[in-house]
């Protein structure tokens, strides 16, 4: 099995980095993240922080096998707040 296989549901989390951008699975680091919140994330390679919102939630990944991570989330900076 690959490494991607071998994760458990609910690690995977889709990400924007600007608003209306593309979406951006990223290793959500077993954060209990949900929409609207604000994180950062570190893209491969890049070496590089950028500051994105959660668009889709790990649980909400109906099969997160499927996604392959473009980079991680790095730490929460704000959860999403109703007001």
């Amino acid at each position: 099995m690959t490494p991607a296989m071998q994760r458990q549901p609910g690690h995977i989390a889709g990400v924007r980095t600007e608003r209306n951008g593309s979406v951006l699975f990223v290793d959500a680091q077993s954060l209990d993240l949900s929409p609207g919140d604000r994180v950062t994330v570190e893209m491969q390679g890049s070496g590089s922080e950028w500051e994105a919102v959660v668009a889709v939630a790990p649980h909400h990944l109906l099969n997160p096998g499927d996604a392959r991570p473009a980079g991680k989330v790095l730490r929460l900076i704000s959860p999403y707040t109703a007001r």
